[in-house]
């Protein structure tokens, strides 16, 4: 239901600080909204069910609402002083609910503070008024939710549920750079990147960006940005597309586990279609190449080794022929074959962790089209 039980929100409300930012999660009615009108500084809403935004005029309630999946949506970092997490967990399978967590920990940071509630008894649910966002998918109690980590205090009623958790940093990759190469006209989007960047659940030594100022082109704008980058890993990120929680985690690990050169995982796409569907959980064969994308985890060194994405000299018309897939072979496909012809050790990850985002202002990394 958009409304939940007003069992502990007092509760809640004491521990609100006056003058704050606040994060809502999972807005529904927007009733936190309306409880802390007149007592925070800033209260933004995250809603997954579009619906809700205008039957109940939550853009008239909250200064600025997340559309989307609270778990894949970029949230920045050490901004919120509290998130509240309204009867949201029991929505979410156990293991995506506690994505949701360490993700809401992970964005208030150690001096922030996470409220949660949450039903403790059987308490099922299942789609209402269309929206299927809305069943109950795992069921807490309270020796659960105290088992959380971060909790400081927790309250026990009859229905509900409360406690209230302190944030954390992420663990640091401290041999990993994240390069995002972008250009002048994309300031809004390189936000959304480095801030999907700043929620992961395993965070980089450093997040460099490079713009094409002088309109090189991206294959230039991207073998820039290697020459910048010091550590022996290394993880690209178009300006328009953004990372998931997991995905410098997911990558890094495989990386590590299989003692891999190159790792590349499979995206979700906004605003269009997969060009190479049939690609996702494909193991890589070094016989066979086949298209991957520039979002990928590697070893700077191979790299630097293969030519980087401007070397477009050791694919023969044949070979192009036979690996592009019907498709022009641009210079992440060209890097990827020329880093495997040196023996490069490339892994797939069988898991969509960052978005592709086709837009009006997509340029294909041609410095003409800006």
């Amino acid at each position: 239901m958009p409304w939940s039980a007003d069992e502990h929100r007092n509760w809640i409300l004491d521990r609100i600080e006056p003058d704050s930012y606040v994060l809502d999660v999972g807005a529904g009615a927007g009733v936190w909204a309306d409880l802390l009108k007149d007592k925070v500084k800033v209260i933004d809403a995250v809603e997954i069910f579009t619906p809700y935004v205008w039957r109940f005029g939550l853009q008239q309630k909250y200064r600025k609402i997340y559309h989307g999946d609270f778990r894949t949506l970029p949230i920045p970092v050490n901004y919120y002083d509290y998130i509240i997490l309204g009867d949201v967990l029991e929505h979410f399978k156990y293991e995506d609910a506690m994505v949701v967590w360490e993700k809401s920990r992970n964005i208030i940071g150690p001096e922030g503070r996470i409220l949660l509630s949450s039903p403790i008894i059987d308490f099922p649910q299942g789609e209402e008024e269309g929206n299927i966002h809305e069943s109950h998918l795992h069921q807490f109690d309270m020796e659960s939710l105290r088992s959380l980590s971060g909790v400081l205090e927790s309250v026990e009623g009859t229905i509900i549920g409360s406690i209230m958790a302190e944030g954390t940093v992420a663990p640091v990759a401290e041999d990993l750079t994240v390069l995002i190469t972008t250009i002048p006209t994309r300031e809004d989007r390189l936000d959304k990147a480095l801030v999907s960047v700043e929620n992961q659940s395993l965070a980089p030594k450093s997040i460099k960006w490079i713009t094409d100022t002088e309109r090189v082109g991206a294959p230039q704008n991207r073998d820039n940005g290697i020459a910048l980058v010091d550590t022996k890993w290394v993880a690209l990120l178009d300006d328009d597309d953004y990372f998931y929680p997991d995905h410098l985690e997911s990558l890094y690990n495989a990386a590590i586990d299989n003692d891999a050169d190159i790792v590349y995982s499979w995206f979700d796409v906004e605003g269009g279609s997969d060009p190479f569907p049939e690609n996702f959980g494909k193991p890589w064969n070094p016989e066979k190449p086949i298209q991957t994308t520039i979002t990928i985890l590697a070893k700077t060194d191979i790299i630097r080794k293969a030519g980087g994405y401007t070397n477009v000299h050791n694919m023969s018309g044949e070979e192009l022929g036979e690996f592009a897939q019907g498709n022009t072979a641009g210079e992440d496909f060209r890097l990827i074959f020329n880093a495997n012809k040196l023996g490069a050790k490339i892994v797939h990850v069988p898991k969509k962790t960052w978005a592709y985002v086709h837009h009006s202002s997509n340029t294909s990394g041609l410095p003409d089209r800006w």
